[in-house]
């Protein structure tokens, strides 16, 4: 399940800033789980030119709050450490975040 592309064109610039994104937040980001389902949840970013962090909200949750929060707090502890990216532009301030239960596992 891929997020919905909020940005004007999509691919090239979008992909590679989504990846240093996803590349910075997944070191802050843990779940254990006993379940074998693969949860997914999409979180929406709002940040600002200097990467800081203004906003988190779950906007598809997986059902299972433990999950949401914990892919949220990964984002809120990026940003506290200074690690979350700038955005190239001001058309990449709003992002959906997509956490995968699967790509954490390494599965």
């Amino acid at each position: 399940m891929e997020a919905p592309d909020t940005t004007v064109g999509g691919g090239g610039l979008n992909d590679v800033y989504m990846g240093q994104v996803m590349l910075a937040v997944r070191p802050n980001w843990s779940f254990t789980s006993a379940t074998r389902l693969n949860l997914v949840c999409v979180v929406r970013v709002k940040v600002n030119l200097q990467g800081e962090v203004e906003k988190v909200d779950v906007t598809q949750s997986s059902g299972n709050a433990q999950y949401d929060s914990s892919a949220a707090n990964a984002i809120w502890r990026t940003s506290r450490a200074g690690a979350f990216p700038p955005p190239p532009s001001e058309q990449y301030t709003e992002l959906d975040l997509v956490f995968t239960l699967n790509e954490l596992m390494g599965r």
